[in-house]
């Protein structure tokens, strides 16, 4: 039915979306105790400098969601490539997004035996793995076998970065620590992701853009793994354990 279909079809479900949200109940803050001080929240500079585990992890999260983001982004060109159609596209998109719902089921016993911070790394692991497993795909068929690694890859990071974020910075801070999350992986990551990426792609082809992905999650890698080594990071309250 061409393109303009799909936006027709974007746009009813986003305004049923909309309608959806709309019906969700308020949420009200409990309001503090007398003589309760609210947690105080600092600068942006200041929670970079005083949790460097917690900036070696937003530095890994940006070097491995800009090498993830472009599978995605430039998942037709791979596609074809390996000899799929355009309504080939739609059931690769159909088997990865399917593979992420698992991890919702999964996620809360991966969180108590791995922890936040195992997740996140094996997240980017995972999601280096699926480039190397796209970039050495033969066909159209090994493309599809290759996203079942969404459920470990990309599907595990939102949640995982949640829980990351809450254990490992202050109450205060934690608005902020979200914030940075958001801004350095899907923000600066999927920026960075579609114009690098896209450049390897226009002068060097398929393979050498999921070269280029499997190399940023493998730095990803390195980086987040560096800030799994004991050191200093924020103190935390009874409270919040």
């Amino acid at each position: 039915w061409g393109v303009e279909s799909v936006l027709v079809t974007h746009s009813v479900l986003v305004a049923a979306e909309m309608v959806l949200v709309g019906t969700y109940p308020p949420f009200y803050a409990q309001p503090l105790t007398d003589g309760a001080v609210a947690p105080q929240a600092h600068s942006t500079f200041y929670l970079l400098r005083s949790n460097p585990r917690f900036t070696l992890m937003l530095l890994g999260v940006l070097c491995g969601i800009t090498g993830v983001l472009p599978m995605a982004n430039f998942l037709i060109n791979v596609v074809l490539d390996r000899g799929g159609t355009n309504a080939g596209l739609g059931i690769v998109l159909f088997i990865m997004a399917g593979f992420e719902l698992p991890t919702a089921f999964l996620f809360q016993r991966l969180l108590r035996r791995y922890g936040s911070a195992r997740l996140l790394l094996i997240s980017i692991l995972f999601c280096g793995l699926k480039a190397v497993g796209l970039l050495l795909a033969p066909s159209f068929f090994w493309v599809c076998l290759m996203q079942p690694l969404q459920m470990l890859g990309y599907g595990l990071f939102t949640p995982a970065s949640v829980y990351y974020v809450n254990e490992t910075v202050p109450e205060g801070d934690r608005v902020r620590g979200q914030t940075l999350m958001m801004v350095a992986s899907n923000g600066l990551g999927g920026v960075l992701g579609s114009l690098l990426a896209g450049q390897v792609l226009d002068l060097a082809g398929v393979d050498w853009m999921l070269v280029f992905c499997a190399a940023l999650c493998a730095l990803g890698c390195l980086l987040a793994g560096l800030s799994l080594r004991p050191g200093k990071t924020a103190s935390k309250t009874d409270s919040d354990v």
